[in-house]
């Protein structure tokens, strides 16, 4: 269903919009969303494929990755980390 909606503009636009009135978030949220959340999925998993370590943070980690606060943001926050880039990732 996602690579539909990522390839199919007008399938993406229609369950937007029925999304939009069911819930009452603007359209254009709704797709922003979407995107949002693609682009996290794809830079995730190419990230994990080059053995690149992303650290995801700010407000949207909040509120898609820890559910913590409700809000809508309007960007993404990444700490990007390559190895021998003079940073690393402490678990």
């Amino acid at each position: 269903m996602m690579s539909q909606l990522r390839q199919e503009p007008l399938v993406l636009a229609e369950w937007s919009s029925v999304i939009a009135n069911s819930t009452g978030i603007p359209v254009e949220h709704v797709v922003k969303d979407f995107w949002i959340t693609e682009s996290l999925r794809v830079m995730a998993s190419t990230a994990s494929e080059n053995r690149v370590h992303l650290v995801f943070k700010g407000g949207t980690s909040l509120s898609k990755g820890y559910q913590i606060i409700s809000r809508f943001s309007e960007d993404i926050d990444l700490l990007c980390l390559a190895e021998g880039g003079g940073n690393s990732v402490h678990p």
